[in-house]
């Protein structure tokens, strides 16, 4: 289990590096997926809307988990500067807690995110300046979910990201229709980088748990394409 050599990492010894192989990466997505509605449904959580407050809740509940999954390398934290674009913050991010962790070519230290983690509300709140497609794209700002990775404004150093959605209307297979319908209709209209192929393909649908796992795939401009995971969770 990764829980094996962690004393000596945290204690401060030599720093023995972790090689995992490429899945580990989808090992603590379907980690996160299955800690939503244990979360979502903990009597002791407080009721709450804002993303914010969500993001932070969640953030705390998932290093509790990730000791007693044995997972004790990875820390969560929220809130983070983006690597490359410092002026973005990235709303949460597992990275290794205390020691350098190899996966497939690609070392990762504590100071180095594994993959960046966006979360959004469906629906979008009724603000001003805030726009009902924000989950996927914004027509004023670069500031849609799926929008800021197509950019390389979120994850430019990533090959893979994450988008959280926390649904408060409808249920999580009307949204995934939605979304795909939205993005449909940005492709038609030939807004950014959208095509067809950017629709999110259904991965997981756990209607007992009332939570899907999609994925996606989307250019980038001056890289590489950035394939992300969609979490969405009724809440």
């Amino acid at each position: 289990m990764l829980a094996d050599d962690s004393a000596a990492a945290v204690g401060g010894s030599l720093d023995t590096a972790l090689h995992l192989p490429g899945t580990f990466l989808q090992s603590v997505v379907q980690f996160i997926a299955d800690e939503l509605p244990r979360w979502r449904d903990d009597p002791r959580r407080r009721s709450a809307t804002k993303e914010t407050t969500l993001t932070a809740q969640l953030c705390g509940v998932l290093n509790g988990a990730a000791r007693r999954a044995g997972m004790d390398e990875l820390v969560f934290q929220a809130e983070l500067p983006d690597a490359v674009r410092g002026a973005r913050t990235i709303d949460l991010v597992p990275a290794p807690r205390g020691r350098t962790m190899w996966i497939g070519t690609r070392e990762y230290t504590c100071y180095d995110p594994l993959f960046p983690i966006e979360c959004k509300r469906l629906p979008t709140p009724d603000v001003p300046k805030r726009e009902r497609r924000e989950y996927l794209h914004t027509r004023k700002k670069t500031t849609g979910g799926v929008q800021r990775f197509m950019a390389g404004d979120h994850g430019s150093d990533h090959d893979v990201g994450a988008i959280i959605g926390y649904v408060q209307t409808r249920n999580v297979g009307e949204w995934l229709t939605t979304l795909n319908h939205w993005a449909a209709a940005l492709a038609r209209m030939t807004i950014g980088r959208w095509t067809i192929s950017d629709a999110l393909t259904l991965e997981m649908h756990d209607l007992r748990e009332r939570r899907i796992l999609a994925t996606s795939l989307h250019p980038r401009a001056g890289s590489g394409p950035i394939a992300l995971w969609h979490l969405l969770i009724e809440m």
